[in-house]
């Protein structure tokens, strides 16, 4: 038997032993089926067991307004009533009379699962790195490389793939019904874009009133709660909404800028305010931890939280978060420009035409893509149109599955980025955000799910609700400067722009310094070329792993000179903004030497 040092949680069977042999183990048994979760897993998931079956309710699940865990059989059974389920939750259903499992996820994929289905035998885990063991073990893992190639242009893997045939990442909103002899993939739900038809302050009460009640119903049973709060508009929207007292963490490798910006929230808030300092060689020092966690599907540099603070000595049970915000009611991702006044910049965005072509824009166009250097370029030329072609084709699969519910191109677009949330690429964040304590996100609630998928792109780019319900809630805390440009938070495109205008004109008459725009040093997250620099053993580690042969052997399609020449132009920085494309193949390195 064997413990786990990371958070690992496993269901395994044989299908030539009853369900009801499946037990809980504090220890992994051999040859044996078993649930397992280690005692690092956050929260604990919760078992009720019975005659005739056992539940096992993991996450924070939401029936009406309150955190719930207790479903009927029959319940768990109907689609219709599952669909009722609110928040963030995994719910196994074991029928022991019939031998049959099901599997229910929410509608974020928030808790991410991988498994794997035969005849002989069934695994789902919170761990790919877990079910590869289990397959090796019984000989029947065969590792798909091509798919590296599509994790290192989009930072993820579209869909449910992974890195070999057969195991399957766990949509959301799955209904999975598994048996001796049957296997029944459904879905209990879709997204509707239907579109509003309320006006702006209509929408913008709306907005506050759902941001309002999904904290709360995320804060309704009796716990001690925390917030990991930043010094930008997601995590202050968190704790500006928030009826209760909250113990604010900000994560920072210095107090600098927007540490302080953080400070001035909480202090307005009457929150209490912690700074947990970051070790400059974060990465570099917890590469193997970080790997347990990413496990080739994301990159490690997305660990930010990867040094837990002291949750238990400092009285927390749960801590919130601001993720996804950015994504949903931002419009991060809008096909969009910034629109140039005389050549410079402006804060105003203007929306971009969607493409009769969505999967090739997508493909194109999606910022969080491998960008500053064409990854074409660096490949074998008789695999260039082969991978291009596979790219392509990942993209048209999930066009066709938005299609079965909408054939507009804006929703189309969005259902790209929502169709698995819990396979965005700053999972990391939330991975390590979950190390010694429950995380919650308030962004994971049905109800403001569905506003967000009412909404035109024009109510979400430049946050244009988002900030008018933020000052609505409360006007004085929104203003605060953010921490990415020192300007108030909230403050319209038209305001912003003035003011970077007024601090630039200042500052050429009196040569303050003071009246620039924040620099990387004066923010957390880390500029990715800075930290590679900053950190040697890190940029080592890089190094030797564009020379390892299991990286070659397994990346053939690369053309690895052409690789070294580039590191060697970034290593004496004479090329810039590619730093990304070095640590995605440190993270397929890490990987690969783990299975």
């Amino acid at each position: 038997m064997s413990k786990t040092s990371y958070p690992l949680l496993t269901l395994y069977w044989e299908k030539n032993n009853r369900v009801s042999s499946i037990n809980n183990h504090n220890k992994i048994p051999k040859n044996k089926s078993y649930f397992y979760f280690s005692s690092s897993f956050f929260p604990k998931p919760k078992i009720i067991d019975s005659v005739k079956s056992s539940q096992i309710i993991i996450g924070s699940p939401i029936i009406d307004k309150k955190i719930h865990y207790e479903f009927s059989d029959n319940f768990l059974k109907k689609k219709e009533l599952v669909s009722r389920i609110n928040g963030e939750f995994v719910i196994f259903l074991i029928e022991k009379s019939y031998d049959k499992i099901t599997l229910i996820n929410d509608r974020f994929a928030s808790i991410p699962l991988y498994y794997f289905n035969n005849e002989k035998l069934f695994i789902v885990s919170t761990s790919y790195l877990e079910i590869i063991r289990l397959q090796k073990q019984k000989g029947i893992f065969s590792i798909q490389t091509e798919n590296f190639f599509e994790y290192i242009y989009f930072q993820r893997l579209l869909g449910d793939k992974t890195y070999d045939l057969i195991t399957k990442f766990l949509n959301s909103s799955s209904y999975l019904q598994i048996s001796r002899t049957n296997f029944i993939n459904q879905k209990y739900w879709v997204p509707s874009f239907k579109k509003t038809f309320e006006n702006d302050n209509q929408l913008v009460d709306k907005f506050s009133f759902l941001l309002q009640e999904s904290v709360k119903k995320k804060m309704s049973d009796n716990k001690k709660f925390g917030l990991f709060l930043s010094g930008g508009f997601d995590s202050r929207s968190i704790a500006m909404t928030s009826k209760k007292k909250l113990k604010c963490v900000t994560y920072s490798f210095s107090d600098n800028f927007e540490v302080n910006c953080a400070r001035k929230v909480a202090k307005n808030l009457n929150f209490e305010f912690y700074l947990h300092n970051l070790d400059k060689n974060i990465f570099s020092k917890n590469l193997d931890k970080i790997n347990s966690l990413t496990q080739g599907m994301f990159t490690i540099d997305n660990a930010l939280f990867i040094k837990p603070f002291d949750f238990k000595k400092n009285k927390i049970d749960v801590m919130l978060n601001g993720h996804g915000f950015d994504y949903l009611f931002q419009g991060m991702y809008l096909p969009s420009k910034f629109i140039k006044f005389f050549g410079r910049p402006t804060f105003f965005k203007k929306l971009l035409k969607y493409s009769p072509d969505i999967s090739s824009q997508f493909l194109n166009q999606i910022s969080f893509r491998l960008k500053y250097m064409n990854i074409f370029d660096f490949l074998d030329s008789k695999h260039k149109n082969k991978f291009l072609n596979n790219l392509y084709y990942s993209c048209q699969q999930i066009e066709q599955e938005a299609k079965k519910i909408s054939e507009n191109k804006e929703d189309i677009w969005e259902f790209f980025l929502i169709h698995n949330l819990g396979r965005h690429y700053s999972q990391p964040n939330l991975l390590t955000q979950k190390i010694n304590v429950e995380l919650r996100s308030p962004i994971f609630e049905n109800n403001l799910f569905d506003f967000y998928l009412s909404l035109y792109p024009r109510h979400r780019l430049s946050a244009r609700l988002f900030r008018k319900a933020l000052i609505d809630i409360n006007k004085k805390v929104a203003m605060i400067e953010s921490g990415n440009f020192g300007i108030a938070l909230s403050a319209s495109p038209a305001v912003k722009t003035f003011e970077l205008i007024k601090r630039k004109i200042l500052r050429h008459i009196t040569g303050d310094n003071k009246l620039r725009a924040p620099h990387a040093e004066d923010r957390t997250w880390p500029d990715r070329d800075r930290y590679i620099y900053s950190d040697i053993d890190f940029l080592k580690q890089i190094e030797q792993s564009l020379n390892s042969d299991i990286l070659k052997d397994n990346l053939y399609y690369f053309d690895w000179k052409k690789i070294n020449l580039l590191f060697d132009e970034f290593k004496n920085k004479k090329k810039s903004d590619i730093g990304g494309f070095f640590i995605s193949l440190l993270s397929i390195k890490k990987f690969l030497e783990k299975i």
